[in-house]
């Protein structure tokens, strides 16, 4: 079959160029485009509105919806219900021009004039000269001025037709009546005047009942407490700014305060214990006196040799043959210490 279509191509093609072309020159190349220029999508007195024209007007006002708001979703503005808000407000605007002219509402070329010279939008587009740009209008509107004051014509035409209809309203008798009868109704009315003044004298209070009504009424005459403090503030580092001290008055202060700033005076000795307890015979206590007094001797000649001779000699009683017995005391109480245990033991002492 293949093979048949390329043996006969030319005979093919000239069968397919006698059936199109002439179907082109009877019914015309409009009618392979569609029939959706032609649709119509409402009409109003007489005239349509078409599918090109609804979608021409739903361009424009998504337009300006995405200059004013950039982030807006492109869902959002291709909806069936924001392209049929289009066609509400397409269908509107016919109705009421439609009206307009029904009622001959026109706008004169002088309220024109007027409301053009006095709009600052249209003062941007005049040259210093005092004429109008044509081409900085065009370019920056999209529109001839023409278009323009028949845009601005139509939209005035239509204000009138709607304030035919809301300034034209009407009150119902009834809230008439009320309104008016508010203005016009008139009324008798007593006044009695009670002065305290003249009922004052007639008034006997006793002390019973003022003290009656104090109490119950004790919160009345009652004040919020108060006190008033009267305060003195010692503060050291203020007084010693004021307070100049020499060296006389440190002076003066210290000799009659020397017991605060200084300690007892003590001594430090060292001895050498030979015990002679009375229950020693005569013999012995002389024996412990000569020796004491000997090795007091010795220390006299060579003082560095105490530690030495007290080592050997000394017969302390809890450490034994300690090198020396040393304690430190004020000067009176050790005076007096030794010489109670040198009367009563009778023990040799050698101090240094």
């Amino acid at each position: 079959m293949f093979e048949t279509f390329r043996k006969y191509n030319k005979v093919v093609m000239i069968f397919l160029f006698l059936l199109i072309i002439p179907s082109f020159v009877f019914f015309g190349v409009d009618r392979y485009q569609g029939s959706g220029r032609d649709e119509k999508v409402a009409r109003i007195e007489g005239h349509d509105i078409t599918k090109p024209e609804w979608d021409q007007q739903h361009r424009v006002e998504t337009d300006r919806i995405r200059q004013q708001s950039p982030n807006v979703d492109p869902t959002v503005l291709e909806s069936d219900a924001l392209r049929y808000a289009t066609l509400e407000r397409m269908v509107r605007d016919r109705v009421l021009a439609a009206a307009a002219s029904k009622t001959n509402l026109t706008v004169s070329e002088d309220r024109l004039s007027r409301m053009f010279a006095q709009d600052p939008g249209l003062a941007a587009f005049r040259t210093p000269d005092g004429k109008f740009d044509r081409e900085a209008f065009q370019r920056v509107t999209g529109r001839t001025p023409e278009q323009y004051e028949a845009s601005v014509r139509s939209d005035m035409a239509t204000q009138q037709v709607l304030l035919g209809i809301s300034g034209t309203a009407f009150t119902p008798p009834a809230l008439a009546a009320t309104t008016i009868n508010a203005f016009y109704d008139s009324r008798e009315i007593q006044v009695a005047r009670f002065s305290p003044e003249a009922f004052a004298s007639k008034v006997t209070v006793s002390d019973a009942d003022v003290e009656a009504y104090y109490k119950d009424h004790l919160a009345q005459f009652q004040a919020p407490e108060q006190a008033s403090i009267e305060y003195l503030v010692l503060d050291l580092e203020a007084a010693k700014k004021n307070i100049v001290v020499n060296d006389a008055d440190l002076k003066t202060y210290y000799e009659q305060n020397t017991s605060r700033f200084g300690t007892k005076e003590e001594r430090r000795a060292s001895h050498i214990l030979i015990t002679a307890p009375s229950s020693m015979s005569a013999a012995d206590r002389e024996k412990a006196k000569a020796k004491a007094e000997q090795l007091l001797a010795d220390v006299k000649k060579a003082p560095n040799t105490f530690a030495d001779v007290a080592r050997k000699n000394s017969q302390t009683r809890a450490r034994p043959r300690r090198a020396a017995t040393s304690t430190s005391s004020p000067r009176a109480r050790w005076s007096s210490r030794s010489k109670t245990r040198c009367s009563r033991s009778r023990r040799a002492r050698s101090a240094t």
